[in-house]
């Protein structure tokens, strides 16, 4: 009989979720549409999700404003951090805690976009919606993958920023599109044409230029393989998101946002458990935090949410606007600020990588007057 009644009891809790599932399918689609709403184990092939409207001229231009002035004002404030110890750079509280407390931020900005956002009003009360958070934490856990990349990725960054100033920095970045471009087509099939062949090219030439002179001029191979190493994280997260796609992995942008950000949380906490176990300490845990420090945490957590918003909203052309405009910024302020030099090096390479952004992003219009 006991038996009995927690099978009983077991199947309705099933009937339950699946009610609660179907539920939210249906708020789901009445927002975004049949693609967003289709169960990730259901494995049907759904229609491509309906493309954002297209935004004015003044919000893409306040998005991109908004985007350079938080992503250089992000290395600036990472150099600001900074103190010479020794005639090198280093950093007197740990970096690791840093991106521990921005992914923190970020969890809280998504669960507040999600359980009280516009984006989700119509999806119930605050119970409903977290019960749909509930519903799709399988789901969710699609996002381990980004997680831990990013996680890595954010951690990268404190380091290569002590090996390489803020310019060199934003111009080697831009070696993801290398990545980026080798991975998809081998990955995914993805034929490059001429145009990417060449935008490639002088990216490489760009890119080894400074690489070159780096060397030459004393940076280690350590530091080379470690801004390499990031930039393919960058691109192996855009290969997984594609697979995510594929799979059609869809579910609310604020939702996923919580599962990243709470997941990579999680992995930040394993790095710092491994490297740095004594930074744990509540009395060491925030050690010489200063307000740069308190900076580099809230501009991460509005970078991420800024940058979610230009992925999702402006086109291709705007985005090469953006990543030019923030790598030429960054290495005149950095100049100003810092006194880092701009050897003719850097500016020739810069030049490069700018015609590599628009060669490789921007198709040319198509002449449909002869058709």
């Amino acid at each position: 009989c006991t038996r009995c009644c927690s099978e009983s009891e077991m199947g309705s809790a099933r009937e339950a979720i699946e009610k609660r599932k179907a539920k939210a399918r249906e708020k789901l689609r009445a927002r975004q549409g049949e693609h967003a709403a289709n169960d990730v184990e259901s494995g049907q092939e759904a229609p491509p999700p309906a493309q954002p409207a297209p935004k004015s001229f003044s919000f893409q231009a306040s998005m991109v404003g908004i985007y350079v002035f938080i992503w250089v004002s992000h290395g600036l404030l990472i150099r600001a951090s900074q103190v010479e110890v020794g005639g090198e750079a280093k950093y007197l509280f740990s970096f690791l805690a840093v991106t521990l407390v921005t992914d923190f931020c970020k969890l809280c900005l998504a669960t507040g976009l999600f359980l009280y956002g516009p984006s989700t009003a119509n999806l119930g009360s605050v119970e409903d919606k977290i019960k749909i958070a509930w519903d799709y934490r399988r789901t969710g856990m699609y996002f381990i993958v980004t997680a831990f990349i990013y996680a890595m990725y954010n951690n990268l960054m404190f380091l290569n920023f002590i090996y390489f100033d803020v310019g060199t920095y934003k111009v080697l970045m831009n070696s993801r599109i290398l990545f980026t471009g080798l991975l998809f087509q081998y990955f995914f099939k993805r034929q490059l044409g001429t145009r990417k062949w060449v935008g490639l090219l002088l990216l490489m030439l760009g890119c080894g230029f400074l690489f070159v002179d780096k060397i030459q001029s004393g940076t280690t191979m350590v530091a080379v393989m470690l801004i390499s190493f990031q930039s393919a994280c960058s691109s192996l997260a855009g290969v997984y998101n594609e697979y995510l796609l594929k799979k059609d992995v869809s579910i609310d942008v604020n939702l996923q946002n919580f599962y990243h950000n709470m997941l990579s949380m999680v992995c930040n906490f394993v790095f710092m458990l491994i490297l740095q176990p004594g930074s744990l300490a509540p009395s060491r845990f925030f050690e010489n935090w200063s307000g740069w420090t308190l900076l580099i945490v809230v501009n991460g957590m509005l970078g991420g949410f800024i940058t979610s918003i230009i992925l999702k909203f402006l086109s291709v052309i705007v985005k090469a606007y953006a990543t030019s405009t923030e790598m030429v910024l960054s290495a005149l302020l950095a100049n100003f600020f810092f006194q880092q030099s701009l050897p003719s090096t850097l500016l020739l390479s810069m030049a490069f990588v700018i015609a590599s952004i628009y060669v490789y992003n921007v198709e040319p219009k198509k002449d449909n007057s002869s058709s």
